[in-house]
């Protein structure tokens, strides 16, 4: 067990825990997502195995694909399932089925209520639901996305924030409002 304080022994031991699982990219591999994302020096071992899993199982992406996904995208090591990544993969099966949902789950390092869904809602409000793949729902800036659906950053704006900040309707029974 490494000790907390000794940067080195923790990277050695996040890169014997990112082998350790058998994810097919050895110690090369390992040193490229930490080096791309020393975030991942945080994960706990038994973190990465449950992730890894719901990649290769729940996600479809399979032991290999999942090695992948996390070389691509190491963020997603720290992600929660429950929290993260379910919540993301449930929206692209409900909202894209017919893409495969593992290669698109990186998206779940976006806000699915502040960024993902407002654009959803934004395209079927405009009838542009044809030309999208979650990836580029998920990538394309704020100003592209506008310009490409034909609307004002405002009316953007206003969106996201209805995803961020529900409005909620406060129902006064009539004892109780004001004369």
């Amino acid at each position: 067990e490494p000790e907390c304080d000794n940067p080195l022994s923790n990277f050695a031991a996040s890169i014997v825990n990112l082998r350790h699982y058998n994810l097919g990219f050895g110690t090369a591999g390992a040193m490229t997502v930490i080096t791309a994302r020393p975030q991942v020096l945080g994960v706990g071992e038994q973190k990465i195995a449950l992730t890894v899993r719901f990649l290769a199982e729940e996600a479809g992406a399979g032991r290999e694909g999942a090695a992948d996904i996390i070389l691509k995208h190491p963020l997603l090591l720290g992600l929660g399932i429950e929290d993260k990544l379910r919540p993301t993969l449930e929206f692209l099966e409900e909202d894209f089925p017919n893409s495969k949902a593992a290669d698109s789950i990186w998206i779940a390092t976006f806000s699915l209520d502040g960024w993902l869904r407002p654009r959803l809602r934004l395209l079927q409000t405009h009838g542009q639901t044809g030309w999208y793949h979650p990836s580029t729902l998920a990538s394309l800036t704020s100003k592209r996305f506008c310009e490409k659906l034909g609307i004002t950053q405002k009316e953007y704006d206003v969106e996201v924030s209805r995803g961020v900040y529900p409005v909620y309707t406060v129902h006064v029974p009539p004892s109780h409002a004001p004369p």
